[in-house]
């Protein structure tokens, strides 16, 4: 039978996750127990998962999850990209590259900004794909805890999936102003993870929490939110209980920085945990614009053109007091190839790297643009 490139069908759940496994490696039901919000048989949507079947066998698969980026008062409609599987005996005949190229096609048809995804950087930067999107980890320890005079949490308590615990939670998570949208039923999968444990506590009406990954101890955390003081007290809490003695903590990096913790870090590093695709330039600076009209913060006006080589998409950021993107091109215009517009964007590379003179000035001031998927949301 010959090859066929399709969306998977409802009835093959349990054959897609025999295929996965297999590929990967993985142990029986990982990825429903993993990440139920997206792999659970109620959940997997199978027309977003484009295959490659030879004798109606899957020999190659790559997943497409719409994600809306919240940043800020904006919806940047984005691809997540995850799954990426070839079958070990079917891999170097380009099934990969197949899947990729198609799904690239079908964000730039139903609208998508953006595409993101986690993986090696040489081999999804043939497509476009660069590292994108920063973070700081944030270590704090016992030892500073205890410099700071903070004392563990006397009722920290342990997430069981009570209802009016959850919608505390979703209130403080949805303050963030870096975050992937979701729904409540998202939020319940999130927080039912193997290998995740959810703590929280509240003091005088406020509330925090911290969602932890691991068995039985606590050096990682994968989400917190909430009131910095409690926070830190929970910390606190989970160090002395476990035995630990330091927790990282990941940070967006973003205007609404987490001052109490880190005065209380006893150490960071910066770190890029995406990989970002530009689908649409014009949307792309569009769903930005809010963000870089603050980054800019003048009402000096400036004109910048960038244009993406391959596809000579081209858009102009007027930059004033009130920003605004035209559909031109403009002197000042930086062409460069998909990938490098990627890395200016989103990436902490010097702009130096990419332009010179006045322009550099300007892409300093503006770059790297900021957005954040929490690590409960990775696909």
């Amino acid at each position: 039978m010959a090859e066929e490139l399709r969306l998977l069908r409802q009835k093959e759940y349990q054959k897609t996750m025999r295929f996965l496994e297999d590929a990967y490696g993985h142990s029986s039901n990982i990825f429903a127990y993993a990440h139920p919000a997206v792999w659970g048989e109620d959940t997997w949507s199978p027309e977003n998962i484009s295959v490659i079947t030879k004798d109606n066998r899957i020999v190659s698969l790559v997943r497409l999850l719409p994600l809306n980026l919240i940043v800020g008062e904006k919806r940047i409609k984005t691809g997540g990209i995850g799954g990426v599987a070839t079958d070990p005996e079917a891999r170097g005949k380009g099934y990969m590259a197949k899947l990729l190229h198609y799904n690239i096609k079908r964000m730039k048809e139903e609208g998508y900004s953006l595409s993101v995804l986690g993986g090696d950087r040489y081999r999804y930067g043939n497509f476009g794909w660069e590292y994108g999107g920063r973070q700081v980890n944030l270590s704090i320890s016992s030892r500073s805890l205890n410099k700071a005079g903070i004392k563990p949490a006397n009722r920290v308590k342990r997430y069981q999936g009570e209802e009016d615990i959850l919608k505390k939670i979703i209130q403080v998570h949805e303050k963030q102003p870096l975050r992937v949208e979701r729904n409540k039923k998202d939020y319940q999968l999130h927080y039912q993870k193997i290998g995740t444990t959810l703590y929280w506590a509240e003091s005088k009406g406020n509330f925090a929490y911290i969602d932890l990954s691991g068995e039985c101890q606590a050096s990682q955390v994968i989400e917190w939110g909430g009131d910095e003081r409690i926070i830190s007290s929970i910390a606190a809490y989970l160090l002395n209980r476990f035995g630990s003695s330091s927790m990282t903590f990941p940070v967006p990096v973003s205007k609404k920085f987490p001052k109490i913790l880190f005065e209380l870090s006893a150490g960071w590093s910066l770190t890029i945990v995406n990989s970002v695709k530009i689908i649409n330039l014009k949307e792309t600076l569009k769903g930005f614009l809010p963000q870089i009209e603050e980054k800019w913060d003048s009402c000096e006006k400036e004109e910048i053109s960038f244009q993406i080589r391959e596809s000579g998409e081209a858009a102009t950021l007027i930059l004033a007091k009130n920003c605004s993107i035209e559909e031109r091109k403009s002197k000042n215009l930086i062409s460069l190839p998909e990938k490098q517009m990627a890395g200016l964007f989103f990436n902490f590379i010097p702009a130096t790297c990419f332009s010179s003179g006045r322009s550099t000035f300007l892409l300093n001031k503006i770059f790297p643009l900021d957005f954040y998927i929490w690590p409960l949301d990775h696909i």
